[in-house]
């Protein structure tokens, strides 16, 4: 992988996620410590393909990646996913439409 560079991975793993959760492809602390290394990604229930990881190599030096190598960690978590309702306006509230920084801190 080159330096400030990102390479994707076809992993060959397949897993089937349950409904109600969702996996997050995370980062393996040693590589993003050691090697600036760093990985995010999301993989939603129902998915049962063949996962792929895109790594990013955050650093200023090639890093190498070799089969076998842990490059990525999965973390199921719950979701929440209620149903949707549009309306014609949203309530009023203190930040309102502010942006980024608008809350001042």
């Amino acid at each position: 992988m080159p330096a400030r560079g990102s390479a994707c991975f076809n992993i060959g793993v397949h897993i089937e996620i349950p409904r109600g959760y969702v996996g997050f492809l995370k980062s393996k602390s040693g590589l993003n410590v050691k090697h600036g290394i760093t990985n995010e990604g999301v993989i939603d229930a129902g998915y049962t393909g063949s996962i792929v990881v895109k790594l990013y190599n955050n650093s200023g030096i090639d890093y190498t990646v070799n089969a076998g190598d842990k490059i990525s960690q999965i973390v199921l978590l719950p979701i929440f996913t209620p149903e949707l309702e549009q309306v014609e306006r949203l309530e009023d509230t203190e930040r309102g439409t502010g942006g980024f920084g608008s809350s001042g801190k």
